[in-house]
């Protein structure tokens, strides 16, 4: 017999579940919301997760959906992304992460807990993690010529994302020449990943320092003619207007 406090659970998280689930029928994907703990091994590392809770969720659902919506469902194929899972405690290899996109499962995860102190973080790492999968569809992930040529000379990426987890590392700043962020200096694959979400979420502050950016404007204008090569969906309509 079902207890009465999991029946009511089960009712809230139905509810708090069905507007994304319309948003995943419109898109064509699979959507799974995590009601215990698991470990989905993919090549190389293994993802980890736990229960998602009601509050949680509620709070989140209208963030995603807002940012998810975005895009049509041609580029959802494109992107290969057949699942979107939400759990909490997500985890890459034991280390926590807001959100993880998972190539050889075809799948992003969301944890709609971690970060949601902040609409503007929840926000821009939704368009982070995606465009790391859209990146890898293009072939470009972590070899890039064509964008490492845009860096001043003297330039070179560290040692990696999962290298630079201290606080502050994803605050924008107009200190560093090129980039937008403390992490998109970790690496080739978050230099791009985070100018694409902040073009999106944080248009003003992109569009007020790249007049005066040259290395900044030139990765601006490569990505947006790369997005749109890749699908004519993002146009000039797509990026939203300072």
């Amino acid at each position: 017999m079902v207890s009465s406090a999991l029946l009511v659970f089960a009712v809230a998280l139905a509810d708090a579940t069905n507007s994304i689930k319309a948003v995943s029928n419109k898109l064509g994907h699979a959507i799974e919301v995590k009601q215990g703990a698991f470990i989905d091994q993919a090549r190389g590392y293994k993802i980890e997760g736990n229960v998602v809770s009601v509050p949680a969720l509620e709070k989140y659902a209208p963030l995603w959906i807002e940012e998810w919506s975005r895009y049509s469902k041609d580029l959802i194929v494109k992107s290969k992304v057949q699942k979107v899972v939400f759990a909490e405690k997500l985890s890459m290899n034991g280390q926590p992460r807001a959100a993880v996109p998972a190539f050889d499962l075809n799948t992003m995860y969301f944890d709609p807990a971690l970060g949601a102190h902040s609409d503007s973080y929840q926000r821009s790492v939704i368009h982070h993690e995606l465009f790391h999968m859209l990146d890898y569809r293009m072939g470009k992930l972590r070899k890039d010529t064509e964008w490492m040529a845009l860096n001043p000379k003297d330039f070179k990426y560290g040692s990696g994302g999962h290298n630079m987890r201290t606080a502050g590392v994803g605050t924008l700043t107009d200190q560093i020449p090129g980039f937008l962020t403390i992490y998109g200096t970790s690496a080739l694959e978050e230099d791009k990943a985070e100018l694409f979400a902040h073009l999106i979420v944080n248009t003003k502050f992109v569009s007020d320092l790249a007049p005066k950016d040259k290395v900044l404007q030139s990765k601006i204008d490569l990505l947006k003619k790369r997005m749109n090569e890749f699908d004519s969906g993002f146009d000039s309509k797509f990026w939203p207007k300072p």
